[in-house]
């Protein structure tokens, strides 16, 4: 039958493609080569390395070497699809072998196996990729790894059995080395199985041993040792002995030794004496008899084997403290008192007297700012309380200074010791004397004692300025540190701030010089002239003071500009001196940079005269470059201005950028940009961000100055239907508000406005409902619609009043959305998945029925195949007409004849829209038409379309057509409104053609 027919020639398809890639073991899976055209596929056809594997391949496939081939040339040729032979086969010619034993093949493609590395194997027939390393304790023998004889050993990968060495033994199979004997025995030949023992007297440490060692003089071993020990003191040995003798009486020996020595004067011995016994401490000994005599008192022996007794020296005593035991040292005199020597006690130090030891002589007066007040034994002196001090030997102390104003008289009216005031004063110290004022002159709040020296005649003062009196700074501080006063802290000299908008002036034959920085620089002013902007700076800081005899230098800088004007900071370079610190408006300090000029916030209205050019911030005409002395692009909207950034070229010349940041009263701020991670200013709108305007009904409502720069607009409102969820809800600029909020809101509020290069979002509250509805407050917030509770998103015609939430719920959204919302996307569905599931139930319950399908689908591929084929053919003479491919581009007025011309002959190219032409297949192109409303030939073009669209040209003198709004260009209508001749159906506009 027909569907037998059917399902025999599916099944002999099916097996064509599934019988090529059946394969065995001893190819390599899926990589083949293809031969040339030749009469018939063989063994002997396919390359080295490869078997015949099918008569058949695909047109136009590559094989896995990159090879690609057509059709024969002739029908009775073909091509042969060969199959490498796998890893561990060689190619035979006449099969793919397996590699033999001793041998591997780790490539595929092989004609030949390669031989196993010296100290491996492979085993046989075992079509082996790689060989086997043998063990240790073997070697390789082809096929087998056998093991090493008795008195050898290998390691691994071994060719060979190496012998063992001296000292070692070996049993058969020994992996790695010989088996070593161990600490105390020892083996002479190699072929031995066992050590044998070292006999007492010798040793052997090694662990490969062919002999033992004899123990040294003054040593000894037991048998198996494996080291000689040392005789022990007292003991000796002359070598290669088994134990020590002892040292007969009067002598002694030290470990280890091999002789034994005899005593020394004083000192004596009994045998097995490691040493000579010498007198103790505290006795003495006259000539060698038994026994020793006892120091007696006053004296003292400290040392053993002395022969006499030594004197105890001054601050010290000693006495006999039995018969038998004598003084081995003198005892010091306790802290506080003192003695001549040889004294049975020790005097108490007088009144006003110390020692601050044990054993002193004498006792030493208590120092300056120490006193004592008893006879008792005195350790110590009393240091004076905070605040006071004395003379040397004082009982008691006195008041010092505590107010620097001028330097104060001793309280100590004996002439001997006097106030000495030094003040760190203009970088340098300034002494002053008793009853002499302060040079800092009362414009210092607080003095510090930085150290307070006690000397002989003078107790001196070093102090410091801590703190400038109210309304002064500090002009320099120190550069010099003592005591508790760090460097760079404490000012040196302190004036009024205000009087810096003039240089110091001379004084006292002093010349001084002010480098005041401005606009970029350090300007230098001499003493008596006015800084660079003394009325627009109100506050100084200074960077640096440095006070020298006959000159000073100080280096300052503007710390605050007068009410109304703004201040440009920049550093003031990395060789200024000191540190000049600048205190932002934020309360942050930075150092090294400072105010470089004060100016208002209208100065900016007209690019500077002296400027290289100004760029002012923003999308044109907002923003744009301006040259010295032309008005801002922005003047007419924009209230101030704020310098961002001036750049100095290197000849001298200074470009400025500068931004708009408040918009003239009654103007909104848009079109907001970043800008070196600041938030600026992108335009100026006619309606304030605050109004509140029933104009808002409608998104803009078409008006231009709510529509600025040609960008699309769209609106967000947030609307509260009844019984349902407050939500934004945006429409497109023309689009009335949420019908609920249309009816029943009397006015709304510009809450926000986001922009983009080409777009422009803006977000509306309703400001009050109509009187009478009943509102509902909102959750959410945004711009400056900042505050929940406040703005209505549902007005109730029917409602009851509610108030305002003392505390609004959480806003759902928080945020207005900045574009049309992005609908929740679904999980993609697996449709191959579906699919493969599909095709195997298919499969299952009707098989034949799946194999007629089978080959029908093929017959179908095959007849797309040949169409694909013809239609290629009929393009490539339709090109060779001269006929030419339509685009934006290449389309002119004899393109439009040839469309025509088709068109009317039955050909259709080209198909026209009302306001476009399009090239068939391609996409749709502006249509421009000449003409006017309701006149003859070409179309007319609408008002608007002659608005929009802006006559241009290229940099080659070509003319072309702009759209104001979008931007897009076409040479294409320009060549269709200049042929005047042609018609192109007929308009819908008009009596003419369109």
């Amino acid at each position: 039958t027909s569907n037998q027919m059917l399902t025999s020639m599916a099944l002999l398809l099916l097996l064509s493609f599934i019988l090529p890639f059946a394969s065995s073991s001893s190819y390599k899976s899926n990589v083949y080569k293809y031969t040339g055209c030749i009469d018939e596929c063989s063994n002997s056809a396919c390359p080295s390395g490869h078997r015949k594997y099918t008569d058949w391949i695909q047109l136009g496939s590559t094989d896995s070497y990159g090879q690609s081939y057509s059709f024969c040339g002739w029908v009775w040729q073909e091509r042969c699809k060969c199959n490498a032979c796998a890893e561990g086969y060689f190619d035979s010619l006449t099969d793919c072998t397996a590699c033999p034993g001793g041998t591997f093949q780790s490539n595929y493609a092989q004609t030949s196996c390669d031989a196993c590395p010296s100290g491996s194997r492979s085993n046989s027939d075992s079509a082996s990729t790689g060989c086997t390393p043998c063990s240790a304790g073997t070697y390789a023998a082809l096929t087998t790894c056998d093991a090493c004889p008795q008195g050898t050993y290998s390691a691994d990968g071994a060719a060979l059995c190496g012998p063992c060495s001296s000292g070692k033994y070996a049993t058969g199979g020994q992996a790695n080395d010989c088996n070593s004997c161990g600490a105390g025995r020892y083996v002479t030949d190699i072929t031995a199985s066992e050590c044998s023992t070292c006999q007492a007297g010798r040793y052997s440490s090694g662990a490969a041993n062919a002999l033992c060692t004899p123990c040294s003089a003054g040593s000894y071993s037991d048998a198996e040792a494996s080291q000689c020990s040392a005789c022990t003191a007292g003991t000796y040995s002359l070598g290669d002995a088994a134990t020590c003798s002892p040292c007969p009486a009067g002598t002694y020996s030290p470990d280890g030794s091999a002789a034994c020595f005899p005593c020394g004067a004083g000192t004596w011995s009994d045998e097995g004496s490691s040493g000579c016994t010498a007198c103790v401490a505290g006795k003495y000994r006259l000539a060698q008899t038994d026994g020793c005599g006892v120091c007696t008192a006053g004296k003292y022996n400290s040392e053993e084997g002395r022969s006499s007794c030594s004197i105890c020296s001054n601050g010290k005593y000693s006495a006999l403290q039995s018969e038998t035991v004598g003084a081995t040292g003198c005892t010091d005199c306790e802290a506080g008192k003192t003695s001549l020597g040889n004294a049975a006690a020790c005097d108490n130090c007088a009144s006003g007297k110390y020692t601050g030891s044990p054993g002193a002589t004498v006792c030493s007066n208590c120092g300056r700012g120490k006193y004592s007040t008893n006879v008792e034994p005195s350790v110590s002196c009393t240091d004076c309380a905070d605040g006071k001090s004395s003379v040397g030997g004082s009982s008691d102390c006195y008041d010092t200074l505590t107010d620097f104003s001028i330097c104060g008289e001793h309280p100590v009216n004996d002439n001997v010791v006097d106030n000495r005031c030094k003040f760190y004063f203009e970088q340098d110290w300034t002494t002053i004397s008793e009853g002499e004022d302060s040079p800092f002159n009362n414009t210092c709040a607080t003095t510090l004692v930085c150290q307070f020296e006690e000397e002989t005649l003078y107790d001196t003062y070093n102090l410091m300025c801590s703190e400038c009196a109210e309304g002064k700074i500090a002009l320099g501080y120190n550069d010099v540190a003592l005591g508790s006063c760090s460097s760079g802290q404490y000012p040196t000299k302190c004036i009024d701030p205000a009087s810096l908008s003039t240089c110091i002036p001379e004084d006292n034959l002093v010349d001084h010089d002010c480098e005041y920085f401005y606009d970029g620089s350090w300007v230098e002013k001499d003493g008596g002239e006015s800084s660079p902007h003394p009325e627009i700076c109100t506050s100084y800081s200074v960077c640096s003071a440095s006070f020298e005899t006959l000159n000073s230098e100080f280096w300052i800088t503007c710390s605050s500009c007068a009410d109304g004007y703004l201040s440009y900071v920049e550093a003031v370079g990395d060789d200024t001196p000191g540190t000049c610190t600048h205190v932002d408006e934020a309360g942050q300090s930075h150092s090294n940079v400072a105010i470089s000029f004060c100016y208002s916030t209208t100065e900016y209205n007209m690019c500077p005269v002296t400027s290289a050019g100004c760029t002012y911030l923003g999308e044109a005409p907002f923003g744009g470059e301006r040259s010295a002395g032309i008005t801002a692009p922005n003047y007419g909207t924009c209230k101030s201005w704020e310098l961002i950034s001036k750049e100095t070229s290197t000849i001298g010349s200074t470009s400025h950028t500068i931004a708009c940041t408040e918009c003239k009263d009654g103007l909104t701020p848009g079109d907001f940009f970043s800008y070196n991670g600041r938030r600026m200013i992108g335009s100026c709108y006619s309606a304030a961000m605050d109004s509140e305007s029933a104009n808002y009904k409608t998104c803009v409502a078409d008006n231009a100055a709510n529509d600025p720069h040609g960008k699309s607009v769209s609106c967000n409102y947030l609307s509260n239907p009844p019984n349902g969820t407050e939500q934004w809800v945006q429409v497109e600029r023309g689009e009335s508000a949420p019908t609920d909020l249309y009816t029943g809101c009397s006015s709304f509020r510009l809450c926000e406005s986001r922009t983009t290069p080409t777009a422009t979002n803006m977000t509306f509250m309703c400001a009050v409902c109509k009187d009478d509805h009943t509102p509902t407050y909102n959750n959410a917030t945004a711009g400056s619609c900042g505050s929940q509770g406040n703005f209505p998103s549902y007005c109730d015609y029917q409602g009851t009043p509610t108030e305002a939430p003392t505390v609004a719920p959480t806003p759902t959204p928080t945020d207005p959305p900045t574009s049309a919302p992005t609908p929740t996307p679904t999980p993609p569905v697996n449709h191959v998945s579906n699919f493969m599931i599909w095709l195997s139930n298919l499969v299952t319950t009707h098989f034949e029925l799946f194999l007629g399908v089978l080959a029908l689908i093929i017959i179908l591929v095959g007849m797309g195949i040949y169409k694909c084929y013809h239609r290629d053919k009929f393009r490539d003479r339709f090109d060779s007409d001269g006929e030419r491919g339509s685009s934006l581009w290449s389309f002119d007025a004899r393109d439009m004849d040839r469309a025509m011309n088709r068109q009317q002959s039955g050909r259709s190219g080209f198909t026209q829209t009302s306001n476009t032409l399009r090239a068939a297949g391609s996409q749709e192109l502006p249509l421009m038409r000449g003409g006017t409303r309701g006149g003859g030939g070409g179309g007319a073009l609408d008002d608007d379309d002659e608005e929009e669209w802006i006559e241009r040209t290229d940099p080659s003198g070509k003319k072309y057509f702009e759209h104001a709004r979008t931007r897009r260009a076409t040479w294409t209508d320009h060549r269709i409104k200049e042929d005047a001749s042609l018609s192109i159906g007929s308009g819908d506009r008009g009596s003419g053609g369109g």
